[in-house]
């Protein structure tokens, strides 16, 4: 049995991928053994810091400050610009803000740090 990258080898040599919960237990089962349960411990709880961590460490800084200092007009034009330049942040801000129920790429950021799930 080979595992890569969060896809498992099947004996037929067929590569599975599987979601992280399921993908311990299925190692389980093709070893053999049977698990009661599984817990998982791959949860996101910061959504913020997930959502920045797409800027490079000093444009990360900067968005940090503008937040603090909800200065939404220039908050919009630094988003407005990596969204341009990057496809997958403009998909992620818009459905994010879909999601949250906001218009701008200010405010969904701004929700975002007030957004923390509890624990899991």
């Amino acid at each position: 049995m080979i595992v890569h990258r969060g896809a498992v080898k099947l004996p037929d040599g067929e590569f599975v991928g599987l979601p992280v919960a399921d993908r311990a237990r299925r190692l389980l089962e093709l070893a053999g053994l049977r698990p009661a349960s599984a817990n998982c411990d791959d949860i996101l709880t910061d959504f913020l810091a997930c959502n920045l961590r797409q800027f490079p460490a000093s444009a990360r800084i900067a968005v940090k400050a503008l937040l603090r200092l909800r200065a939404s007009w220039l908050m919009n034009v630094v988003l407005r610009r990596k969204m341009n330049n990057d496809p997958l942040a403009e998909w992620g801000v818009i459905q994010g803000g879909h999601v949250l129920g906001v218009s701008s790429p200010c405010q969904y950021l701004a929700s975002l740090a007030q957004y923390v799930p509890g624990e899991v």
